[in-house]
């Protein structure tokens, strides 16, 4: 799994290891067994007991990098949900108990139910229950291959979709996407009803609950745009990068796309009140891949819908009430961020939006301009940089042509 994930953060040379490391990793899984026991924790006894959620934990945790690396390089997932038929990870108090007494006093304080993989899944996208009946997980780790889950099916849906077919939900058929937002929704509330669930990413019970976080929002991201099949981090290349996030196409205005959006404002409003340059040189310590992975599809997203509304704005199209509340939260946080003055100075509406586009850009540029360990994370502040940079210039080149087209009518 560290080779997995080594060849998949760092140098572009490395992706065809990492594809073969990848597809290695998910056979070793599959010979060692997905298939649940059936005995019970209590029928196991402690040592026993640790040694099979161990090696559940490490399947589980191979499938979820196994997720990562087809999320950063949109490849197909290595290991398919359905066929994961473990429990999901026990309580983490139960895990980290250092002795049988401490296990059993921790089984007895925080008592929980055996919850399959495919239950808990097929809960996330039954249309029978209520949303409040669905199967929670049990821990952090629960929540996390979750989440991989939802992602992993969106990715498939795009997939067996016809291109084109229905723009106002991004490519996906109206019926789906809300499936999936209930879905979304089903997982939020069972992440917030888990424990040790926190956005703190300093958090003393682990990085897993906000991680998970991250993930969500990407969800939610990729259900609406389908940012994945227009990046080519495969390349290694900044401005084939940047180019390839000018190709994504505009997205549509819906109510839809406004609860993406505002997922993609509050990601970002964290490392701003947190310290952008603070973030930038300790989120090597603090951040995981996964929350600078989140930060840039938020600032695409986020950043291609302000350049769409300055686009429909120039053609006399009205802002809705969704969308100026979406502007005005876009807005502050950029005050925040020190990055409002040349929109602030700007008097022309569309303009002015889509001098915010570049400068959420480069807010999540800057956060990627401290040390890092992964060649990654260079690639993408240096994509960001350039893709601020070509929206600036194709602003300035709009504002050159229209100024000829006034000289010359004078």
């Amino acid at each position: 799994m560290l080779l997995v994930a080594f060849a998949t953060w760092n140098h572009s040379r490395l992706i065809k290891d990492s594809v073969c490391l990848a597809e290695q990793l998910a056979l070793l899984a599959r010979e060692d067994g997905l298939k649940e026991t059936e005995h019970t924790a209590q029928e196991m006894g402690w040592r026993r007991w640790a040694m099979n959620e161990g090696r559940r934990r490490t399947k589980i945790t191979a499938y979820c990098y196994l997720n990562l690396h087809s999320l950063v390089y949109n490849s197909p997932p290595k290991m398919t949900n359905n066929e994961i038929e473990l429990n999901l990870p026990c309580p983490e108090s139960w895990w980290k108990a250092m002795t049988e007494e401490e296990w059993t006093s921790c089984r007895a304080n925080e008592p929980c139910k055996p919850i399959s993989f495919r239950d808990g899944y097929s809960s996330l996208l039954s249309e029978t229950i209520q949303s409040s009946e669905s199967t929670t997980a049990p821990s952090s780790f629960g929540n996390y291959a979750m989440i991989h889950c939802l992602l992993q099916h969106i990715f498939f849906l795009r997939q067996a979709t016809v291109p084109a077919t229905a723009s106002e939900y991004g490519g996906l058929y109206s019926e789906v996407v809300q499936q999936m937002e209930t879905a979304l929704r089903r997982w939020q509330r069972n992440w917030e009803s888990t424990k040790d669930s926190t956005i703190n990413p300093s958090s003393p019970n682990g990085p897993l609950s906000f991680n998970c976080i991250a993930l969500f929002r990407i969800a939610y991201i990729r259900l609406h745009a389908d940012i994945g099949s227009h990046r080519r981090f495969d390349s290694g290349n900044p401005s084939v990068v940047a180019q390839s996030f000018q190709n994504i196409p505009h997205l549509p205005r819906s109510i839809h796309v406004c609860r993406a959006l505002l997922q993609s404002a509050h990601s970002l409003s964290i490392p701003v009140r947190v310290g952008v340059e603070y973030v930038a040189l300790t989120q090597t310590l603090n951040w995981s891949v996964v929350h600078s992975l989140c930060n840039l599809e938020c600032a695409v997203f986020l950043s291609k819908w302000l350049n769409c509304m300055g686009t429909k704005t120039a053609e006399g199209q009205v802002s809705n009430a969704n969308e100026m509340k979406l502007l005005g939260l876009v807005g502050s946080i950029l005050q925040e961020a020190g990055l409002s003055d040349l929109v602030e100075q700007e008097r022309i509406e569309s303009r002015r939006y889509k001098l915010m586009a570049i400068a959420v850009a480069r807010l999540c540029a800057q956060m990627f301009k401290g040390p890092h360990v992964f060649k990654l994370m260079e690639l993408i502040g240096a994509s960001l940089e350039r893709y601020a940079d070509t929206l600036d210039q194709k602003m300035a080149t709009i504002s050159n042509n229209s100024e000829s087209v006034l000289d010359s009518v004078g």
